[in-house]
């Protein structure tokens, strides 16, 4: 087995200047921050640079491919990505299809996808309206800026959403067949800071909002290194389709993949493990329970929704589809119990 964190991380004061090294660079940044003071005043650190922002949300292969082209035209040495998830998965995705070794750096926006430390990103094929998740070291960031000024304003329903996906990648992670003992002391931090903070986080607490943004890089890397599961195919498959926020979707499956998983004991007890760091007491089965009634509770409390927001005639009719496509996801392939078809379609109506 292995372990490494490849992405130098810089927070703090000053995080910034780990830019210095990174000369005209072709920055990746979400369409809002464009002529902004704060992201004006990052660009000023550079004699030169070029701008894309012309990349869609959930990015598509046709943004990607329009990224690519700028980018070679560009004659850039390096890449810096600044955004939320779509704006890194594109920076990434970019560097994939270029098949450039040129740097990358991160600064993430929101507290939740883990990409500033992952080999992957996930891309749209609107044709056949499917999500890719692409994994290559090659688009591993090679700095991470946890800058706090870029996620103060965050508004509460983006704190919702991004902080349910760090918790799920946390949570994954943690029961993946490919964990490990050093993602395992991330994941169990990460899941900790998360159930403490996210719902001051979700009212305005700046320093729990803070606490979010570690804890979102702290999931990211356990994940890097021990994979997803079934959960996030679950999720990949039905955004493609419905267009449900990845942090959204992943928070209202997650509950009823855990329940599923415990039909493995060694995952039942991994499970129970979590819910004795929350602090709770009982047996085995008792101590799952109460670990899913404490995230069903944290997730009523900063507004995530119990059910699917879609249309139920709208699913059945692509079912087959949809299911098919969260078997061949990369990150189904890691769960921890093996899933079927009837298995993947039980755990959708269970949130219909």
């Amino acid at each position: 087995m292995h372990f490494s964190v490849p992405t130098s991380i810089h927070f703090g004061n000053k995080s910034e200047t780990a830019l210095q090294s990174y000369e005209n660079p072709f920055v990746v940044a979400d369409a809002f921050f464009k002529d902004t003071p704060m992201l004006n005043a990052l660009l000023q650190n550079f004699k030169s640079y070029t701008l894309f922002t012309d990349f869609t949300p959930d990015p598509t292969l046709e943004s990607v491919a329009k990224g690519v082209h700028a980018f070679q035209n560009a004659n850039c040495k390096s890449l810096l990505a600044i955004g939320g998830g779509s704006a890194i998965d594109t920076a990434k995705a970019i560097l994939f299809f270029s098949e450039s070794d040129a740097k990358l750096a991160v600064i993430p926006t929101t507290s939740g996808t883990g990409s500033e430390v992952t080999a992957f990103s996930v891309v749209t094929d609107t044709n056949t309206r499917t999500k890719y998740p692409l994994i290559s070291d090659r688009m591993l960031p090679h700095t991470a800026i946890l800058d706090f000024d870029f996620i103060r304003s965050l508004p509460p329903a983006i704190t919702a959403d991004t902080g349910a996906d760090a918790l799920c990648h946390a949570l994954e992670s943690y029961v993946s067949l490919n964990h490990n003992p050093f993602s395992d002391a991330l994941a169990e931090k990460a899941v900790l800071m998360i159930m403490q903070s996210l719902f001051k986080a979700f009212n305005g607490d700046q320093e729990a909002k803070e606490a979010m943004h570690y804890a979102s890089t702290m999931a990211g890397i356990a994940f890097n290194s021990a994979g997803l599961g079934l959960c996030h195919g679950l999720a990949h498959a039905l955004g493609a389709r419905f267009k449900i926020p990845h942090g959204r979707a992943n928070a209202l499956l997650i509950l009823p993949t855990i329940a599923f998983n415990t039909r493995d004991a060694k995952t039942e007890a991994r499970y129970a493990t979590l819910s004795r760091l929350l602090g709770n007491e009982g047996g085995q089965a008792i101590l799952v329970r109460k670990l899913i009634a404490d995230i069903r509770r944290l997730f009523l409390k900063i507004g995530i929704p119990q059910h699917l927001d879609i249309d139920k005639t709208a699913f059945e009719k692509e079912q087959n589809t949809i299911a098919s496509a969260v078997l061949q996801d990369a990150c189904t392939q890691s769960n921890p119990h093996p899933v079927t078809e009837r298995d993947i379609l039980n755990l959708y109506m269970e949130v219909m």
